[in-house]
């Protein structure tokens, strides 16, 4: 009885040691696949539209019902004049993470040279640096 105890055991054990390994291989491969895959997308945050939109949110939770609807009503003929005006200097800002390795330069590349392309004379590109050391 004993030795039947003792070699379950170390099946047990033999079993265990098999699929923690099996467990690291693929979390190992896991992780490798996903520092391997280079960011492919460029995101653009338009800050005017987020901060007008709390601006009237604001706007619209302090003013009574009447003013509201006047101030709303200023706000869309200022969006329509806007849309008329011609087109003002821009501010394209990137937010660049870098590290040592400069793994990231060839995104960063890409991402000056898209916005380039779009940018006019009097709009201003400005690439915010952060290092990470890693």
């Amino acid at each position: 009885m004993i030795e039947f105890l003792a070699e379950y055991g170390l099946f047990l054990l033999k079993t265990a040691t098999i699929v923690i390994a099996i467990i690291l291989i693929i979390g190992a491969a896991a992780s490798a696949s996903r520092k391997a895959q280079p960011q492919e997308t460029l995101e653009v945050d338009h800050l005017n539209k987020r901060f007008e939109g709390y601006s009237s949110a604001l706007k619209q939770a302090i003013y009574n019902k009447a003013d509201w609807k006047a101030e709303s009503k200023k706000l869309k003929e200022k969006a329509k004049a806007d849309k008329k005006a011609e087109a003002r200097p821009r501010v394209f800002v990137i937010d660049f993470k870098g590290d040592l390795k400069a793994s990231a330069v060839p995104s960063l590349r890409q991402e000056v040279s898209a916005i380039l392309e779009v940018a006019g004379n009097e709009d201003q590109v400005v690439v915010r640096l952060e290092n990470y050391g890693g």
